[in-house]
């Protein structure tokens, strides 16, 4: 009994199926769900579709005015390229005339502290009283400066033939000039008290 119904349950699906094929046609015009590319209302793919024309010349004019950005911005790209490598021959066209100055002023540097030094071996090998001569017509910073690095004997011969009142001056600005080298000695008594 059971081989009876399994045949009769297979044989009936068989029916069903073969009456909805043969009925299909009829329910795809019935079922909107069953409406296919053919249909021009739900294909945009097709040439009579409403909208269409339009949405191809809408895209190929966008896809033109992106095209006119994109080579805009090559542009631009170049354009900035150039100014950068125009910057980059500039700073270092500047590194190399700061080098250049740096170098002009070290030998400038090194000329003038020759130059200083052969005038203090000629104000040292004056005599004492043409010394001061030219030391009181002399602006009395610059006179300071070279009696600071003059001898201290040859200083303090210059001093003494030189007007009391230019040589305290000068005395003053040279000693606010020097580092102590230690504290004086009334300084060490005072401290020690």
């Amino acid at each position: 009994m059971r081989n009876f119904w399994t045949w009769f349950f297979c044989g009936a699906s068989v029916l069903v199926i073969i009456v909805a094929l043969q009925r299909s046609p009829a329910i795809a015009e019935e079922d909107p769900r069953m409406k296919t590319i053919e249909d021009p209302e739900m294909s945009l793919l097709k040439k009579d579709a409403p909208g269409v024309d339009a949405l191809d010349s809408a895209l190929i004019s966008r896809e033109a005015e992106l095209s006119k950005k994109e080579d805009s911005l090559k542009a631009w790209e170049l354009r900035l390229q150039s100014q950068e490598n125009t910057i980059k021959a500039k700073i270092e066209e500047l590194r190399s005339l700061q080098e250049t100055h740096a170098a002009l002023i070290e030998v400038d540097q090194k000329r003038r502290k020759n130059i200083t030094a052969e005038l203090i071996k000629t104000y040292e090998t004056m005599s004492a009283k043409k010394a001061s001569q030219v030391f009181v017509i002399m602006e009395s910073d610059l006179a300071a400066d070279f009696l600071m690095m003059m001898k201290p004997k040859k200083v303090a011969a210059i001093l003494d033939v030189m007007d009391s009142g230019k040589a305290a001056e000068l005395s003053s600005m040279i000693a606010g000039r020097r580092k102590p080298a230690s504290p004086a000695v009334g300084e060490v008594q005072a401290q020690g008290m």
